[in-house]
């Protein structure tokens, strides 16, 4: 619960400030780019010839604020100004004597050699350049008055049209309205919590094999990526002229060259100083159950006791192997399956047990289940539940700790010796002929001679052997007045009672 409430929190973060950057930096990268687009269209649009060249007038046109003025009095209004201005020429004032005489000043004109030729009102503008400075001009029913600022030789484009382009574009004009700077937040957010998801998964990934890595493989891993990071200093200095790339392209060569370091450094392990530090595993406390164990049921009353403390596990690929058998065409094999499964959504239902979130290091897929349990057992550092003898001997050689159910059982069993005398109900025939077999309180098989007619009956006993088997103890024994039946002295023992 905590280290999802983690994980929540950090992709908050990283959300958060997605956001920020997002809107803070990306209208700069839309402008960018904008322009950029802008500035080549333009620029492929018109080819200049350097053949050719034209000369180009730049005016300010100064026309009455009040058209529906007559021309008379417009051209009275820009006369009047025109002379006042004239006197002082004060461009810094130019404003204020506009708005005295009711004046506007629109956006500058640029005039071409070729488009005076065309009106003789207009043409007469060119006239300034030798010594003029402002024109009164009649244009149909309105006046305006040209004021020269400068003439520019421009090369003449491929069609006849001199390159007269605007200045370079600076921007996307939308780039920072409220609008678009929300589509950016969203974006960057979305962004920054996907980074902070996986970049979270990574870093706890990464943090829980660091714990269960090795001293000395701790220290092989520092110092190869120590390595690399001293090995992609120097090309900072060679990416420099790159702009934004070069941070990018200097951060993967350092992630190259420390899996580089980390692979050469492992590949010398023989003879390394450090590489002897190999120390025990560390144990994590974490109990993997695996499908016998979960089949056999026990498990279930020896964690409801208590016995059984630390995080019980319970990989994907043991609940497979109980659907595969739950699904077999034999009646015997389907019905333990389903206890199987029974049994783990019964424990489920009373303690906190994850399935199949650690599975990341079990290897190939189609390795053998005991294969898998085991090296899933090493990665985590984990203990192994489980009361399959093979896989208990497995295990063992690889120093894994084994948990094993019918050791506990074994150890909690009741002491039974040669010569005792004890009660039992028999509950069904044995092998052998005349025999009759029932069950201690612990469950072990007591197998009596000559008591086949006693099935079903509380009879009394003598135990005469006790045999140690892989799945626990046997005990044979026979009716204890039976006339044909073993002296208990010729046993070593002396007869006794168990306590009621």
């Amino acid at each position: 619960m905590i280290g999802q409430q983690r994980r929540a929190l950090v992709i908050a973060i990283f959300a958060i400030l997605g956001a920020i950057v997002s809107m803070s930096f990306m209208p700069m990268a839309i402008d960018s780019i904008y322009s950029s687009i802008q500035n080549q269209v333009r620029s492929s649009r018109v080819e200049p010839n350097p053949n050719a060249t034209e000369k180009v007038y730049e005016f300010d046109r100064i026309v009455s604020a009040k058209p529906n003025l007559s021309p008379s009095a417009q051209q009275k209004a820009l006369e009047e100004f025109r002379t006042e201005w004239l006197t002082s020429r004060d461009s810094a004032n130019l404003m204020d004597t506009l708005a005295k005489f009711g004046l506007d000043l629109e956006p500058k004109i640029e005039i071409t050699d070729t488009k005076f030729s065309g009106r003789s009102e207009i043409s007469s503008l060119k006239g300034l350049e030798k010594g003029g400075v402002s024109r009164v001009i009649r244009e149909g029913s309105r006046f305006s008055i040209y004021i020269l600022r400068q003439t520019r030789i421009l090369p003449v484009t491929g069609n006849g049209i001199p390159d007269v382009t605007d200045e370079p574009v600076r921007g996307y004009p939308g780039s920072r309205q409220p609008t678009t700077l929300i589509a950016l937040g969203l974006l960057g957010a979305i962004l920054g919590g996907v980074f902070g998801d996986v970049g979270s998964r990574l870093m706890a990934k990464g943090m829980e094999r660091w714990k269960l890595m090795a001293s000395g493989d701790r220290v092989t891993v520092f110092m190869g990526s120590f390595a690399g990071i001293l090995a992609s200093i120097p090309f900072l200095f060679v990416f420099q002229g790159l702009g934004i790339l070069a941070p990018l392209l200097v951060f993967a060569m350092m992630v190259g060259f420390s899996f580089l370091g980390i692979y050469a450094l492992r590949s010398m392990d023989d003879i390394l100083p450090w590489a002897s530090m190999t120390t025990s595993r560390r144990r994590t406390g974490i109990r993997i159950l695996d499908t016998n164990v979960l089949i056999d049921g026990r498990i279930y009353d020896v964690a409801k006791t208590g016995f059984l403390t630390g995080e019980l596990y319970v990989p994907s690929f043991v609940i497979q192997e109980l659907q595969i058998i739950a699904d077999s065409k034999d009646d015997m094999k389907r019905a333990r399956g389903k206890r199987g499964l029974q049994m783990l959504k019964l424990m489920q239902s009373e303690f906190q047990i994850e399935v199949g979130t650690k599975d990341k290091n079990v290897g190939n897929p189609k390795d053998p289940v005991d294969t898998r349990l085991v090296r899933l057992a090493k990665a985590l550092g984990a203990d192994l539940v489980t009361n399959d003898h093979n896989l208990n001997s497995v295990a063992t050689l690889q120093d894994v700790r084994v948990l094993n159910l019918n050791d506990l059982v074994l150890a909690v069993r009741t002491n039974v010796l040669p010569g005792e005398t004890m009660f039992v109900v028999l509950n069904r025939e044995g092998q052998q002929p005349g025999q009759g077999v029932g069950y201690l309180d612990d469950g072990t098989m007591v197998v009596v001679e000559r008591s086949r007619e006693k099935i079903g009956q509380s009879v009394e006993i003598l135990v005469t052997q006790i045999i140690q088997t892989e799945r626990g103890k046997l005990v044979f024994a026979e009716l204890a007045d039976d006339p044909n039946g073993t002296d208990p002295s010729d046993l070593g023992a002396s007869p006794r009672r168990p306590r009621s």
